[in-house]
C-alpha cells in the first residue's frame, strides 16, 4: 500500500485535509463474494481519493467529507482450467458524509451524522449498481 495525506488549518478551528491511497490485495480463500473457485486468491487493486473540511463555531461544529473509491479486480482461472471474468465485478464507490456536533462540554459531545453511498459497477448489464443512506445519532 502506498498512501499520502494531509490537512491545511485555514483558519483557527477550520481545516481542510485529503489524501490518496493505492494497494495492491487480495481475497481470503473462501470468501463468499470469489466468483467459481479459483485455483489461487483473486487479486484486486483499490484506489482512493477523498478530501474533507472541517469548522468549528464555538460550541458547535461541522464537518464534511468526500471519498471516490475505484476497485479492480483481476481475471482468473477456476481449478477446472476454466477463465474467471472477475471484471464484472469492477465498480467505482462514492461516500458523502455530512457530521453536526455540539460540545455539551469538556468530554461530551452530540452529533448526527448522515452518510450517503453510490456503487456503479463498470459492467452496466449486470445491474448491480445501488446507492444507500445510513444516519447516526449520538
Amino acid at each position: 500500500m502506498v498512501a499520502a495525506d494531509g490537512r491545511v488549518d485555514v483558519l483557527r478551528n477550520t481545516s481542510i485535509g485529503g489524501g490518496v491511497s493505492y494497494s495492491e490485495e487480495h481475497e481470503d480463500r473462501g470468501n463468499p463474494n470469489t466468483i467459481g473457485s479459483p485455483n489461487e486468491p483473486v487479486q484486486f487493486n483499490t484506489t482512493v481519493a477523498r478530501v474533507g473540511a472541517f469548522r468549528g463555531l464555538g460550541k458547535a461544529n461541522a464537518r464534511f467529507d468526500s471519498e471516490v473509491k475505484k476497485i479492480e479486480f483481476e481475471n482468473g482461472t477456476s481449478t477446472s482450467g476454466a477463465f474467471i471474468n472477475n471484471s464484472v465485478r469492477d465498480r467505482n464507490e462514492y461516500t458523502q458524509t455530512l457530521r453536526l456536533g455540539y460540545q455539551l462540554n469538556d468530554r461530551f459531545e452530540t452529533f448526527i451524522r448522515g452518510k450517503w453511498e453510490n456503487r456503479v459497477y463498470d459492467n452496466k448489464l449486470a445491474g448491480r449498481s445501488n446507492n444507500g443512506q445510513t444516519y447516526t445519532a449520538g
